[in-house]
């Protein structure tokens, strides 16, 4: 007979017994739960929040294979439990108890108890036991951050429950964004593509765009669609395309909205620190002048289309983004895979200065700058520490437990991207974020090393503290 394994972790929030689990039954919790390391993506759901009876149907991709993951909800007790049993998926069998304690005036303790056993065990328990442990342990660390960040930050914020629409939902950024928003307790509605519940067909390349009632209502709009500048090499057309993407969206958004009866109070528009050039170490807040390339001529005539929903009187706010980092996409996305062969680089002489942002940062700027009504014009979404390229790849190669000794020549770099190598890889902008700061913004991850950990799994754990969390018996579990 196989181990049964047993893992617990408790963590102290900062939040009431009510307010931690009404913010895991809130839609968008499973998601903000996810860690962006994992290749999980939710399937379907089934069932109301985390009540008796709802299934998850997850889909895991390990390696080249997809497996799905369904599990059930049972021994739901309002504001104290809940528990999610596997039905069928990877483990032997896996059950999961929430338990949630309130211990003081407004703190209350979050418990984890997971029991699993996994296929062939004992065998397996010898082989890859440990990694497992290891995985759990990094998986609940992160689960356990996420909750208390969020809840922080939003017991920040002023409460409001708002309609929100969103342009860009599938990409990087709006992926990320939606389930923050959806456990803020705010309605979303998305601009797509396709049809479907929650969303408004629009395509702008084919010249598709909403009904003006369509768009009546919504307190907010975040617009973050737009063709993606480093997917290929930069030709006349491909300029042509990515200034249009931006350009016109976001003229058609501005005048519909303004023209609507019932609009919005605040225009969201992505931007990004590209509006600056390189410029050297020059530290750069939002009255910095813009630079003379492609890249900032992009982000002119971008920030320029949101004027006509500044004079109807929708406040606008233009978010000059950095490179943002998620193991899901970006410029991180893409470094990832050489870097875990150990064949990670800096480029060129490597003092150019990145201007950097962890999504989870990303996405709480945008929903701070929602709600906060000082907030108008440009604001610089980086970190608040930005970093050479030389440091950057130092410290990613030493989280991945990887070594860098190379540096890719300037030339090299100019053969294999073309222009994009001047406008982004060799480019150095060194932006601080001065308007969110003075709004007292709180950065949850200013650091890169621990936004790198915190992303990527890699966060330091002795063995002895694994132990801990974990302990083992031999009487088999009975599935619910």
């Amino acid at each position: 007979m196989g181990h049964v394994w047993t893992f617990s972790k408790t963590s102290l929030v900062e939040a009431s017994q009510r307010e931690v689990f009404s913010w895991h039954e809130q839609p968008g919790a499973l998601e903000r739960l996810t860690p962006p390391w994992e290749s999980v993506r939710l399937a379907s759901k089934s069932g109301v929040g985390v009540q008796n009876g709802t299934r998850v149907t997850l889909e895991l991709k390990i390696g080249p294979f997809v497996k799905q993951w369904i599990a059930e909800h049972s021994g739901y007790t309002p504001y104290k439990s809940f528990k999610d049993t596997q039905i069928s998926g990877p483990f032997k069998s896996w059950a999961h108890q929430h338990i949630f304690e309130q211990i003081g005036l407004n703190q209350s303790r979050m418990s984890d108890e997971v029991s699993y056993s996994i296929p062939l065990s004992p065998v397996s328990d010898f082989f890859c036991g440990a990694f497992l442990q290891r995985k759990l342990m990094q998986m609940f660390s992160y689960r356990h951050s996420v909750v208390r960040q969020d809840l922080a930050f939003l017991k920040s914020l002023p409460q409001s429950n708002l309609r929100i629409l969103v342009s860009g939902g599938t990409g990087l950024v709006g992926q990320a964004l939606i389930p923050l928003l959806l456990t803020a307790g705010h309605s979303v509605t998305m601009l797509s593509r396709s049809s479907g519940p929650g969303k408004i067909v629009w395509d702008p390349d084919r010249g598709r765009f909403p009904e003006l009632q369509e768009l009546e209502g919504f307190d907010a709009v975040v617009h973050l669609a737009g063709e993606n500048i480093a997917a290929r090499r930069l030709t006349a057309a491909r300029k042509a395309k990515i200034l249009n993407s931006r350009e016109q969206t976001t003229l058609f958004l501005t005048d519909a909205l303004s023209r609507c009866t019932d609009k919005p109070k605040v225009f969201i528009c992505a931007s990004a620190v590209g509006f600056y050039g390189s410029r050297g170490d020059e530290l750069l807040d939002e009255t910095a002048e813009p630079g003379h390339d492609f890249l900032s001529q992009v982000c002119k005539v971008w920030e320029r289309s949101t004027r006509q929903a500044s004079q109807a009187g929708i406040r606008v706010v233009n978010l000059r983004f950095g490179a943002i980092l998620s193991p899901r996409g970006g410029a991180l996305g893409k470094m990832l895979p050489a870097f875990r062969l150990g064949l990670g680089a800096s480029l060129a002489s490597g003092q150019q200065f990145m201007s950097w942002i962890s999504i989870d940062d990303a996405v709480r700027a945008i929903l701070f700058a929602i709600v906060r009504d000082e907030l108008v014009g440009p604001i610089n979404v980086v970190s608040p520490n930005p970093e050479t390229n030389l440091t950057f790849t130092r410290t990613l190669a030493k989280v991945l437990n990887r070594s860098s000794f190379f540096a890719i020549p300037p030339a090299v770099l100019r053969l294999l991207f073309g222009e994009i190598a001047d406008l982004a890889l060799l480019s150095s902008t060194r932006a601080h974020p001065s308007r969110l700061l003075s709004a007292g913004f709180q950065f949850a991850h200013p650091h890169l090393e621990d936004a790198l950990r915190n992303i990527l799994g890699k966060q330091i754990f002795r063995k002895e503290e694994i132990a801990e969390h974990f302990s083992s018996g031999n009487q088999q579990l009975i599935p619910l």
